[in-house]
């Protein structure tokens, strides 16, 4: 994996150009990489072009780039732009007959404006005052962007200044590619909301008239009345960006079949203008190229991820060859020597490849499993699982958030193969000591996700879901295990108590707090504990009654006393159980029914 890209070196007068654009203005020596040295040292990325072989004056301006970026107009030949048009009308994509037509799939209206005022001026009230929407802008790039990496600040700012500019103009507000943008502003507020810490939500709450969770939603709404205005293939990729991240909205509010179909959306806008094939053009910049490369590299590791959690259908094809995308962009802007927060997800992605780049059948679970051990060791050290590098964890706080997601996908994913193990051999003795270890590890690390998210970051998806996914399946293995010969049962009490604990202070702040803090109560409702586990478990479910500094004891891996105890467990059960008092019958699953296998569960235990 390259991190810098070269450049193909043009021509010019006879005579070899040898530095990009602003290294020439600048008489700076320059690498003739992208991005290259100076670029670089100057944080300015997006301004790092070369002169095309279509000659000079064909690079657009840094705020054109953004808003306008992968919307070429169809070449034709012969003047024939009625026939281009027509072969594109008909969905061709890169049809060998049709090239001599049409060599690209755009349509030749994405340089048009709609003829729809009316619904993009209201739509476009929307984006909130400048001093309001300034403040999300950064809290987005501070709080949120580092969870996917699809935008980079600088190029992001140069743009959004330029709506700021332009924003009363209302031809420039209805051309599709300002649509977009505007989407993606709208898109940008939504999110950052959701992610806000408490000082901000006051504020936007006391200043706006309405609340953080309504403001949101009024943002997303907006953005998707303005994206609906938008044929498909229009725009380039900030369509593309803005879809992606009406789909991260979703995914926050747990609305996640809803989310999985505009992800669909993104990644088909993706294709039509040729992302997934890493199509370019002579005049496509390095920096146009490397964005559209960290889209495709977050939209391929979600895809993967929601065909692993939720069982649903591949979206994109198992055939990803698209390049990866620069490691060492800081997407921030800000000059540091610290790791990108692009090379995070860039690690996650190239575990999915692996392990997806055999036949299936063809790794046995022990090579599986190894595998995985192998990409958790060959972290880089910033990310280690035994020692980590932190020299940058104060300058680079996104820091700590990844290494603890990685962290998760690796134990998640080794979970994941071994349930699906133990569900051919459930007696396995062996896999079921290994999968105990592994599930108690991943709980560790789930303790330390969830005291480091909560409560600002509460909504990101794996700080709920994957503390309620081990201990549902170490309820699972306690409930098989009649003649208490697991070794390890104590800890695994311990484990299920403290995810029961993380879901109801979760309650009041992420939809999955409810449903997963319910589930959990079936299935602890149906363990038979020895008078010790119950004690030491009631003692965990109630941490909601704990101060926090007792609860970061307790996330410390402080054993718990099971004396002092005021309730047995069963008073406790009865007193929270929120389906009758009985695990009996259908039980709501919220949000998560449809996309999580309660039923394969309910049936095996009879709950």
């Amino acid at each position: 994996m390259s991190d810098q890209s070269h450049v193909d070196v043009g021509h010019k007068r006879g005579r070899r150009v040898t530095a990009c654009i602003e290294c020439r203005k600048r008489k700076k020596k320059c690498d003739r990489r992208w991005p290259c040295n100076h670029c670089r040292r100057r944080q300015s990325a997006h301004e790092c072009k070369y002169e095309s072989r279509v000659g000079p004056g064909s690079n657009e301006s840094a705020t054109d780039q953004v808003t306008h970026s992968s919307t070429e107009g169809p070449v034709s030949v012969g003047g024939s732009t009625e026939a281009s048009a027509a072969v594109i009308s008909l969905g061709y994509m890169d049809d060998p007959v049709f090239k001599m037509i049409a060599t690209t799939g755009q349509s030749s209206d994405t340089t048009k404006s709609l003829e729809l005022s009316g619904p993009v001026l209201q739509a476009s009230r929307a984006v909130p005052p400048r001093p309001y929407a300034d403040i999300l802008v950064q809290s987005f790039f501070d709080n949120v962007n580092h969870h996917y990496c699809i935008l980079y600040q600088p190029s992001f700012q140069a743009s959004y200044e330029a709506w700021w500019s332009r924003r009363r103009d209302a031809s420039y507000l209805c051309a599709m590619t300002t649509i977009a943008f505007t989407s993606l502003i709208l898109r940008v507020c939504s999110n950052a909301i959701q992610f806000l810490p408490k000082d901000g939500q006051d504020r936007l709450e006391s200043e706006l008239g309405d609340s953080a969770s309504d403001l949101s939603q009024l943002y997303h709404e907006a953005a998707n009345a303005l994206s609906d205005l938008l044929p498909p293939g229009v725009a380039g990729l900030v369509n593309a960006q803005q879809l992606f991240l009406g789909a991260t909205w979703l995914k926050a509010e747990a609305s996640f079949v809803e989310s999985w179909h505009m992800l669909a959306g993104s990644v088909r806008q993706a294709q039509e203008i040729g992302i997934d094939t890493d199509k370019s053009t002579p005049d496509m910049t390095g920096y146009e190229l490397d964005s559209r490369r960290r889209l495709w590299c977050a939209l391929d590791t979600w895809d993967r991820f929601m065909t692993a959690v939720f069982n649903r259908p591949r979206i994109i094809g198992s055939n990803n060859s698209v390049p990866y995308p620069s490691t060492t962009l800081s997407l921030s802007g800000v000059s540091s020597d610290a790791p990108s927060a692009a090379l995070a997800k860039v690690l996650e992605n190239q575990l999915g490849r692996v392990l997806s780049g055999t036949q299936p059948g063809n790794l046995s679970l022990e090579e599986s499993l190894a595998t995985v051990e192998s990409w958790m060791s060959a972290l880089p050290p910033v990310f280690s699982f035994l020692a980590p590098e932190k020299q940058w964890d104060e300058e680079a706080p996104w820091l700590r958030f990844q290494r603890l997601q990685l962290h998760c996908v690796g134990y998640m994913t080794q979970l994941a193969l071994m349930k699906a193990a133990l569900a051919v051999e459930p007696q396995q003795q062996n896999y079921i000591e290994k999968v105990t270890n592994i599930g108690l590890l991943a709980m560790r690390v789930c303790q330390e996700f969830f005291d480091l998210c909560f409560p600002h970051q509460a909504k990101y998806f794996m700080v709920s879901f994957c503390p309620f996914d081990v201990a549902a399946f170490l309820c699972s293995l306690l409930l098989r295990d009649t003649n208490r010969t697991l070794s390890r049962r104590a800890e695994m009490v311990n484990a299920v108590g403290f995810a029961v604990s993380i879901s109801f202070r979760l309650r009041d702040y992420t939809k999955m707090g409810e449903p997963t803090w319910t589930i959990l109560n079936a299935l602890v409702s149906r363990l038979q504990l020895e008078p010790g586990e119950n004690e030491a478990l009631g003692k965990l479910v109630r941490g909601h009654n704990f101060d926090d500094k007792r609860l970061e004891s307790i996330a410390r891996g402080q054993t718990l006393p099971s004396e002092g105890v005021t309730a047995s467990l069963s008073q406790w059960q009865d007193e929270n159980v929120f389906f009758g008092g009985s695990t009996e019958g259908s039980l709501d699953l919220g949000v998560l029914d449809g996309v999580w296998d309660w039923q394969g569960l309910s049936n095996e235990f009879d709950l």
